[in-house]
């Protein structure tokens, strides 16, 4: 009984709390992923094979669900706001680094800015 529930879960997963926007925001990756596993299940079939391939049915649907979630995300405003908490972050990030190079008294070193550049780039690289 335990390992039925335990592929139960793992099949359906567990109620968790996400805002809507998560929500969306997942939908939209989850149908990107299976447009591409039936895109790449479809690739394997040959041309007998695909005609009567329920895959050709199940992609088509996913496509256009994933187009209906993305027309939604943009409704909402899902990309603008990512946008705005990036450029936010980077303010904050900004922030920091300037009242940490003035304590230490190095804001107004030459060498400073292509110092936080160097290490910036490392960590959007990671």
């Amino acid at each position: 009984m335990t390992e039925r529930v335990e592929a139960e879960v793992v099949r359906f997963g567990l109620p968790r709390e996400v805002t809507p926007t998560q929500a969306l925001k997942e939908e939209l990756d989850r149908t990107a992923g299976l447009i591409q596993f039936y895109g790449m299940k479809l690739d394997d079939l040959d041309e007998d094979e695909i005609a009567g391939s329920p895959l050709v049915k199940l992609h088509a649907e996913e496509r256009k669900h994933f187009a209906d979630v993305a027309k939604t995300c943009i409704a909402v405003g899902i990309e603008a706001r990512r946008i705005e908490l990036a450029e936010e972050q980077g303010r904050q990030i900004m922030q920091v680094l300037k009242g940490v190079m003035l304590d230490l008294g190095v804001w107004d070193n030459p060498e400073a800015a292509g110092i936080v550049r160097k290490h910036l780039s490392v960590a959007v690289a990671a």
